[in-house]
């Protein structure tokens, strides 16, 4: 995937809005929102090898294998929904301090 711009008008054509996102260097981030203009579908392309895309095969790797850690994490997001129900923002910075020590973690189980 050279040229991750070419998969704008793709995306665009089914919906998605186009976000650049600086602390994602090479990669771009798609979302798509209902008629209340709330987000409900998040594409990130990115290119391959890329450290973001990496974290978060990583993550979803080690979710996929550590139901402790999963049920974790599917508890802290229903909590930070009702904490951050219409901040979506914050919603997802709250949950970034569990996203970065799960990704240690993963790294750890597997290298």
């Amino acid at each position: 995937m050279d040229n991750i711009e070419n998969y704008d008008a793709s995306m665009i054509s089914r919906g998605y809005e186009s976000r650049d996102i600086q602390e994602l260097s090479g990669c771009k981030v798609f979302v798509k929102k209902n008629k209340l203009n709330r987000a409900t579908h998040k594409v990130n392309i990115c290119k391959e090898g890329n450290q973001f895309s990496i974290g978060a095969l990583l993550f979803r790797d080690y979710l996929r294998i550590n139901k402790k850690t999963r049920n974790e994490y599917e508890n802290l997001k229903k909590e930070l929904f009702q904490k951050h129900f219409d901040d979506q923002c914050a919603y997802g910075d709250d949950k970034q301090s569990f996203i970065k020590d799960t990704i240690e973690k993963a790294k750890l189980y597997f290298t």
